[in-house]
């Protein structure tokens, strides 16, 4: 579920990457696989994570039905993963039925991945955008919106990966500062002229997509660098 945010993880730099389920765990130069916790040890963990003031954290596949509050006292965080991930197993997997709007209290993170939960994707809370006045990256992959929540309209999003939708967030031509699009197995067949207006947009994947045509405005994005249109 991480491979959009690895470009994204190495601009940010964290020192230690933990994992609480058998994912890897990064200390500076060296590599350790965890055991699978229980929800009891994730609490646990999540207090450990305040107490030495971590940046990063990976939660995938710790069989969380809820997001403990202890979790949105991690205040310090540039990097969360919430989401499972390809080979996890149907009792470790995540299922939270909401991402609440405490998260809004972690203001300095950067990445946040809700990839492979499936057709078990957490509704936001309200529909305005959610107010994380940093967050860089967004990573939903194989996490099924037909239509991509306008919570995740976020004004600092950089980077966007996601796919299996039915129709184009046309609220993403709304946000000035992507760079990254990741739109891929998408069923939608048109964009928008209005992605012009992304002018910031270097990489675009509509990888596996059914787009039938681009738009003439398509031309402006002047900045683009990579395009991926293969089937």
């Amino acid at each position: 579920s991480k491979k959009n945010c690895m470009g994204f993880i190495s601009e940010l730099k964290p020192d230690v990457v933990i994992s609480c389920a058998g994912a890897l765990v990064e200390y500076k130069d060296e590599y350790i696989y965890k055991a699978e916790f229980t929800q009891e040890e994730t609490c646990a963990f999540i207090a450990k994570a305040r107490e030495n003031h971590w940046q990063a954290l990976d939660l995938s596949c710790c069989g969380l039905y809820d997001l403990p509050d202890e979790l949105w006292e991690l205040t310090e965080l540039r990097l969360l993963f919430l989401g499972n991930t390809h080979f996890s197993e149907s009792h470790s997997e995540n299922h939270f039925p909401i991402l609440p709007r405490k998260i809004e209290k972690l203001v300095n993170l950067q990445a946040l991945s809700l990839g492979y939960m499936g057709n078990n994707a957490p509704v936001v809370e309200y529909s305005r955008p959610l107010n994380l006045p940093n967050l860089r990256f967004l990573e939903l992959y194989d996490t099924y919106y037909p239509q991509l929540p306008e919570a995740f309209a976020i004004p600092s999003l950089e980077g966007l990966a996601t796919n299996r939708l039915l129709e184009f967030p046309t609220f993403l031509c709304s946000l000035p500062n992507i760079r990254e699009l990741y739109l891929e197995s998408c069923s939608f067949h048109k964009i928008p002229a209005r992605i012009s207006l992304l002018s910031n947009l270097e990489h675009l994947s509509l990888s596996g997509s059914q787009i039938d045509a681009l738009p003439p405005t398509f031309l402006k994005l002047t900045n683009l660098k990579h395009l991926n249109l293969r089937g």
